[in-house]
């Protein structure tokens, strides 16, 4: 029915946009940073081409995702069942093979990013101290409070990198891999929990980069506390 197809289009779909989006704000800290001459990519008109051509991806794999395969939600297990013989058996395989291969490369690449940018603020804070060597005792004292700050952001910029990268790349692990080891060991009688468990899961991952963006963003905390102050007075 309408209904099953819609879920099946929306459930990829929704994966997909969280991958990809997430994947286009680690690139655009990345290139403030390490390449701040290509900013301008993320400016003006160059920003909506740019935003355009995310959603034209998002759009075109979840559209390959539902031409090759046949996605069916399996209300006996609690969970989604693909079946990549759509067309053909072997376009089917290749295409599970480009899907897998995707959705593992972009959460590497956001986290080889990160250290990247971890190791440049390193080096630009290590820069900083030997030029400020010989000042005096005050600005000495300054300059450990700068350097205590960037220490600080450093961690923050780890923290963050390990929990968005570590929510996709586990999504990917416990989707593909946890049924196999739980039914391996529980064997069926674990089939209703693990569904459970996959599909909280699955709802959870999704929010892990607003709630990292939140958790460490002073400005969006504010931002919606003033929101919810307004809200009050109204």
């Amino acid at each position: 029915t309408w209904d099953k197809h819609v879920l099946s289009f929306l459930k990829p779909f929704s994966f997909f946009s969280f991958l990809h989006f997430t994947f286009l704000l680690t690139l655009n800290r990345f290139v403030t940073l390490i390449l701040p001459k290509y900013n301008a990519l993320f400016q003006s008109v160059r920003l909506y081409f740019l935003l355009g051509f995310v959603w034209l991806s998002i759009f075109a794999i979840t559209a390959m995702d539902f031409y090759y395969c046949t996605t069916r939600y399996h209300a006996s297990n609690l969970r989604w069942k693909r079946n990549c013989t759509k067309q053909s058996i072997e376009s089917g395989e290749i295409f599970l093979r480009f899907r897998y291969a995707w959705i593992t490369f972009l959460p590497v690449a956001m986290f080889v990013m990160y250290i990247a940018i971890f190791y440049d603020i390193r080096r630009r804070r290590h820069s900083t101290l030997d030029i400020n060597h010989t000042q005096i005792y005050l600005e000495i004292s300054g300059r450990y409070a700068g350097s205590a700050s960037n220490i600080a952001y450093e961690r923050i910029m780890l923290i963050q990198a390990a929990l968005i990268c570590g929510a996709l790349e586990s999504t990917v692990l416990i989707f593909n891999f946890l049924p196999l080891l739980v039914l391996k060991i529980f064997g069926q009688k674990a089939i209703i929990s693990l569904g459970i468990f996959i599909n909280c899961y699955a709802i959870s991952s999704r929010t892990a980069l607003p709630t990292v963006y939140f958790i460490y963003n002073k400005q969006a905390r504010k931002i919606i506390k003033n929101f919810f102050l307004r809200l009050h007075c109204n």
